[in-house]
């Protein structure tokens, strides 16, 4: 199976580590992307936090870990606010260990002299 095709130019990706079947707590492979409203208390401005996530798998052959992508927020270093939002909101529901936004890296190329 081929790696996924990642667009950072118009979406952010998250790895989440989980206890679970990522379908218990997120949209996951039989509902393939999911919109929800969640409050994002502890917020400095109190906002709604409205985002859709997209199930786009697993991260290569680990065990419970999955990438999820938040579409039409372009990557950026330090991730935008909503990101922010979204990480923070997941690590709070339970079953979930750990949350990383994914950051684009150029794979070294080992040289070899003959």
């Amino acid at each position: 199976m081929a790696p996924p095709k990642l667009d950072y130019s118009s979406s952010t990706y998250l790895t989440i580590s989980t206890k679970i079947a990522p379908e218990s707590i997120l949209p996951g492979p039989s509902s393939p992307s999911s919109s929800f409203s969640q409050s994002s208390q502890g917020s400095s401005q109190g906002t709604e936090l409205n985002t859709t996530l997209s199930y786009v798998g697993p991260v290569g052959q680990l065990p419970n870990e999955y990438i999820y992508e938040l579409p039409g927020v372009p990557s950026s270093n330090p991730p935008a606010r909503e990101v922010q939002d979204v990480k923070k909101w997941l690590q709070e529901k339970e079953g979930i260990k750990a949350v990383e936004v994914m950051v684009p890296q150029m794979r070294n190329r080992r040289h070899f002299e003959c």
